[in-house]
């Protein structure tokens, strides 16, 4: 039988475009190993030294269809026709690579998925028997509730077999897409969200970016402007939350600023490598010029978004809002910063 970790793997083939693990292929049948069903993907693989096949199904793209369609049956119980024909096609393949000429079952056929494909797969192990696992995936309790289904089981000629005890969900603490459904499997729950540290993901960053500053004193404004390199340190907490602290020196008409602040922001995934962010920001602010200087309350807000360009190297492009309580009075006149906006890019490292 086919074990986890190769199922895993032959998952993220599909699902990412990963290495096929050693001694299996493609399913050559051109009629089964291959399917889509509107936003359904699937692949199926051949052992070449036991013969076993695996049936894969693609977890979500981020595509309206996959929520729509796909996604919201597990919450609701729905039961759409591509999910239909994906039953209707694996009952296909059961029957060819799963069952002999006297119809006993082999156990030879397993399936797996990630996301939206892994609850589609605790489905397909509900109804024909088969092992296998899903990754960070919504249960399909709901969905065998529907007359629909029951209904095609008698169509097809089908007692569903029950998910065996070989099926295991893995799912990963923390994450939303796991929390839809009932579940029908038995669970595998794991913390790997802290990648090498018990804290989080840490990080390193480095932005360019341009600083406006309106500064006063009685009847006149006036502007402080210059672009500077920001550097940054922090952790990522549960992929949606990012603390860390930042530097900045600011230069302009022989005036110095420092800014020294603590950086929080929520995370939002999007599809295609594409994060959205908005958080916050407070710290301290020095300003030096001959003869004088001042310091105080730096505070504001921040949004952005984010690229990944790969699993380590991150863009960054975002517009800061900031206030100022940083004044100083000199013979009865009071210089003061109020506010500034800042528009910046830059890279960050994770590890």
């Amino acid at each position: 039988m086919t074990n986890h970790i190769e199922l895993i793997n032959l998952s993220n083939a599909t699902h990412n475009g990963g290495a096929i693990p050693d001694n299996w292929i493609l399913l050559p049948d051109k009629n089964i190993g291959y399917k889509e069903f509107g936003p359904i993907t699937t692949q199926a693989y051949k052992n070449t030294q036991t013969g076993e096949v695996v049936l894969t199904i693609k977890g979500t793209d981020g595509d309206l269809a996959d929520w729509t369609v796909v996604n919201a049956s597990f919450a609701t119980g729905n039961y759409p026709k591509e999910i239909q024909d994906l039953v209707e096609y694996s009952n296909l393949l059961n029957k060819e690579y799963n069952t002999d000429e006297l119809g006993n079952t082999l156990n030879k056929v397993s399936v797996t998925g990630f996301s939206q494909g892994g609850g589609l797969s605790e489905l397909l192990s509900y109804t024909f028997g088969w092992n296998g696992n899903a990754q960070n995936a919504p249960g399909a309790g709901n969905i065998i509730q529907n007359e629909s289904y029951q209904n095609q089981m008698k169509e097809l000629g089908i007692e569903a077999k029950g998910v065996p005890n070989d099926f295991i969900t893995i799912i990963e603490d923390g994450d939303v897409v796991d929390n839809f459904g009932n579940r029908l499997s038995n669970v595998l729950e794991l913390n790997i969200t802290d990648d090498t540290t018990s804290i989080g993901t840490l990080l390193i960053g480095a932005e360019r970016g341009d600083i406006d500053i309106t500064t006063s004193i009685p009847s006149i404004s006036t502007e402080y402007k210059d672009t500077a390199l920001k550097l940054k340190a922090g952790v990522i907490l549960d992929k949606t939350q990012r603390v860390s602290l930042s530097y900045v020196g600011y230069s302009d008409d022989g005036g110095d600023l420092d800014l020294t602040e603590l950086n929080y922001d929520y995370i939002i995934p999007l599809k295609n490598k594409f994060s959205l962010l908005a958080g916050a920001h407070l710290g301290k602010a020095d300003y030096k010029e001959a003869g004088f200087d001042m310091d105080g309350l730096v505070y504001g807000v921040q949004t952005g978004v984010l690229y990944d360009m790969t699993s380590n190297i991150q863009a960054e492009l975002g517009l800061a809002y900031s206030q100022y309580n940083v004044d100083k009075t000199i013979s009865n006149v009071k210089v003061e910063f109020d506010d500034s906006t800042s528009l910046y890019l830059g890279l960050n490292y994770k590890f």
